[in-house]
């Protein structure tokens, strides 16, 4: 789970799961169908990373390193975004 605010007017946040030390590449690992929920009145998200049905390509590595990157679109046209590691590992 991410958790973040913001101040100003949001248009939208998008949150992803990111492989490796410098945050190299996507992984499927999970359901991109769930989306970051965001409370406009106490300017927060949070996104759930939920593991994905079915056939995915990616395994999450013991060893590996992950890091949970959000982006968010503001209505004045401009943009922002940042990165956390993932303490522990996501269940793999």
């Amino acid at each position: 789970m991410v958790e973040g605010t913001w101040r100003g007017d949001l248009s939208s946040v998008h949150c992803d799961l990111m492989e490796g030390d410098k945050a190299e590449r996507a992984i499927d690992w999970w359901d991109r169908s769930v989306a970051a929920e965001q409370s406009f009145s106490d300017r927060t998200f949070s996104q759930e990373f939920v593991r994905a049905k079915g056939r995915v390509k990616d395994r999450i590595e013991p060893e590996g390193e992950y890091k949970a990157v959000c982006s968010a679109q503001f209505s004045e046209g401009w943009s922002t975004g940042d990165y956390a590691p993932i303490a522990g590992r996501p269940p793999g």
